[in-house]
């Protein structure tokens, strides 16, 4: 049975909170809530909503690995904007940040549309 884990981000205070499953900073009216995808990368840390993940493309080391927002659509965790599973590219992946606290490892065009989604 998969782990039901969340984590939140703190608009406000800029800060993000480990949860476990009842619990909930006070007070909570500017926080995003991100669940455990119930994978992990590589390293075996965990992934959830809104981790920017690496994945490599080639193993020849002449094209550079791609970075993915993780991200909950239509019952699945999908890599944005590359549309993949996630199920399919964890094992590959890398966690290097999340889109609240490491935006800027993301191109532009992508950190630029989180702007709009959120």
């Amino acid at each position: 049975m998969r782990e039901i884990k969340f984590r939140a981000w703190d608009n406000d205070l800029k800060f993000m909170y480990e949860l476990g499953l009842l619990e909930m900073p006070w007070p909570y009216k500017n926080i995003i809530l991100m669940q455990f995808t119930g994978l992990k990368d590589r390293h075996e840390k965990e992934i959830y909503e809104g981790d920017i993940i690496e994945i490599p493309v080639g193993y020849s080391g002449h094209i550079p690995p791609v970075r993915n927002q993780i991200t909950y659509i239509g019952g699945t965790y999908l890599l944005k904007p590359h549309g993949l599973r996630l199920g399919d590219w964890n094992k590959d992946g890398l966690i290097i940040g999340n889109i609240y606290e490491s935006k800027h490892l993301l191109d532009k065009e992508t950190a630029n549309a989180l702007q709009t989604d959120r």
